[in-house]
């Protein structure tokens, strides 16, 4: 069969057959199984499968599947296993794969320096098989067949007790006790929607149910993620990627969460995250690059354009404004596409045990009906009013907070920005206008916190823009909503409680001015699911353990950062607040990031 790719429907079987030279199998989207005499190996999207030369093997693709198949030439063969397996597929080894799987790849520019870089990648991956040995004895082999027919079937061993195997009329729970102190397992990887074809007979282990947190329970995932904003989705996808069974719940519809309109930039460590993950579809395409295309976000002192002092060895030139509505739907449509669950209407959410291993989260569907979902380990990243934290004790939970003493002034508008991001600082106050999108922005008006909503009409927000900015902002338009918005930093501490993780907003508020929001929750997401991950493979908690150790060790000095530059911003305009001695510091401070004012020229004659 030479490489290639096509979408295979649900259920399509590829008869056992061999090849005269070795094959890679990969579902970039959907689910595939490679069954040999050896057994069946399972291939999530984070998963290809490799059968060297002379294997006779077939293939069943779960869920629509977008199958590759590269064709791997004998004389290369050999540098890789030789016997059948499944290999983790990272960034770099899955776009080698889509390229050379490609439509017409030998036309496509470096498309043939792809299969080195594929045969390296291999040799440097550890097999990491979902291994589902092929049983010998015929009743299971019948049974294995009938599962492999429908892996969608939710079967428990009650229910298997209906099936008579073998055609000798033995039903299978007549037969499980003739073994005594074995259990025959029937696996159901989540990612599968279903039970998977494999059963078999294995010794009832002690020490495997004495581990502090079971990884294969037969529970209906192993991490249930409670709110889908950035911080839920991110974690969702970084599991998925990783084979990790999990569930997004999230109260409002697909089109409220996609379209809610928050924050706006990344710094380089939350691209970088998306990046190591594979995601870096997520900010494609809604990206504008704070580095050499960009001095830096522009800023107006008393109506005069500044400069922000460049630092060669900064980070920042890697950080894009992304607005959140355009991150959100992108996790949403990699996350789906990749076969994650994901429930929409999920409200009158509850955790229950929580300091138990069995936890449970209870929710009521968009049906009206309650659903229970049991799981390892709970993520809660429904934000700041969420659910999640109120499920750990009020005297185990502490509340570190600081309030600046005055609010934003927060107006959605239809106009673009241009340039995308424009602050001011000015006698009246501090002001900024923010790309959210080729035709929206946001407008920020510093206001005392005992303004409202009421005192600011559209005219008055125009005008007092122009006022902050020195002149008249182009172009003017429709304002959708105003919201006023203490300006404060708040910590809980600490992140987890049992079987329960905090990330993102639920775990921790930053002054908008850091523009650190969206970037702190990708941070939490990687730690979270770097330590499942750890935990499920090498069945060590460790991680999971100092989870929220380690996210407040990070947590904290961004909260330090952005308390100096909230206040120098804001202490540097309108001295109505701290106070003239305050305001003449704050400008110093200010100064120093800023390149000097260019010398005035000397006039003519002179």
């Amino acid at each position: 069969m030479p490489s290639g790719a096509g979408w295979l429907p649900h259920g399509y079987h590829l008869d056992p057959h061999t090849h005269d030279q070795g094959q890679l199998v990969y579902a970039a989207a959907g689910t595939l199984a490679t069954t040999t005499e050896r057994g069946t190996w399972v291939a999530p999207a984070n998963r290809v499968t490799w059968t060297p030369p002379g294997f006779a093997h077939s293939h069943r693709f779960y869920g629509r599947t977008d199958a590759r198949v590269l064709t791997i030439p004998v004389d290369l063969c050999g540098e890789l296993v030789d016997h059948p397996c499944v290999f983790a597929v990272g960034p770099l080894l899955r776009e080698a794969v889509l390229v050379l799987t490609g439509e017409r790849p030998e036309v496509r520019p470096g498309a043939h320096r792809r299969l080195p870089v594929v045969i390296d990648e291999l040799c440097d991956t550890p097999e990491q098989s979902l291994h589902l040995p092929e049983s010998s004895d015929d009743r299971l082999r019948t049974v294995t067949d009938l599962l492999h027919a429908d892996p969608a079937r939710s079967a428990t061993l009650g229910g298997l007790a209906g099936w008579r195997v073998c055609g000798i009329g033995c039903p299978f729970t007549g037969w499980v006790p003739r073994w005594p102190g074995f259990t025959v397992v029937v696996s159901t990887p989540h990612h599968l929607g279903g039970t998977v074809a494999h059963a078999q007979a294995r010794p009832n282990s002690p020490s495997a149910r004495s581990s502090k947190h079971m990884t294969q329970t037969g529970k209906n995932a192993t991490v249930v993620i409670v709110g889908g904003g950035v911080a839920g989705l991110a974690l969702g996808n970084f599991l998925l990627r990783k084979g990790i069974s999990c569930i997004v719940l999230e109260k409002h519809s697909r089109d409220y969460v996609e379209q809610r309109q928050r924050a706006g930039a990344l710094d380089a460590g939350g691209v970088r995250r998306l990046h190591e993950w594979g995601l870096a579809e997520a900010v494609e395409g809604s990206r504008h690059s704070h580095g050499d295309s960009h001095p830096g976000v522009p800023l107006l002192i008393e109506g005069e354009m500044r400069r922000w002092r460049r630092d060669d060895d900064s980070e920042d030139a890697d950080g894009v404004f992304c607005p959140q509505q355009i991150l959100v739907q992108n996790l949403i449509k990699v996350f789906l596409r990749d076969g994650g669950d994901l429930r929409f209407g999920a409200e009158e959410v509850s955790l229950h045990d929580i300091d138990t291993v069995n936890p449970l989260v209870r929710y009521r569907d968009a049906a009206g009906s309650t659903k229970s979902v049991s799981c390892d380990f709970v993520a809660g990243s429904d934000g700041f009013r969420g659910v999640s934290r109120t499920a750990i004790p009020d005297d185990l939970l502490s509340c570190s907070t600081h309030e600046f003493g005055y609010a934003w002034l927060t107006v959605m508008t239809e106009v673009p920005a241009n340039p995308l991001a424009l602050l001011a600082v000015h006698s009246r106050g501090f002001a900024a206008q923010i790309t959210r999108g080729p035709s929206a922005s946001r407008l920020y008006l510093q206001c005392p916190l005992t303004d409202t909503i009421e005192q600011w009409l559209d005219d008055r927000i125009w005008n007092e823009l122009d006022a902050r900015f020195g002149e008249p902002v182009t172009p003017k338009g429709p304002i959708t909503s105003k919201q006023v918005v203490p300006l404060r930093g708040v910590v809980f501490s600490p992140m987890s409680y049992g079987a329960l993780y905090l990330l993102g907003d639920a775990a921790h508020l930053i002054s908008p001015m850091s523009a650190q929001g969206m970037s702190l929750a990708l941070h939490d997401a990687d730690v979270l699911a770097r330590a499942v991950i750890h935990q499920v493979e090498n069945h060590d908690s460790s991680l999971l353990d100092s989870h929220s150790d380690t996210c407040l060790d990070h947590t904290w000095p961004q909260q330090a950062s952005a308390v100096w530059m909230t206040e120098v911003m804001h202490d540097s305009g309108d001295s109505s607040y701290e106070g003239e001695f305050r305001k003449q510091i704050a400008r110093k401070n200010l100064e120093n990031l800023l390149e000097p004012e260019p010398e005035p020229e000397p006039e003519p004659g002179r």
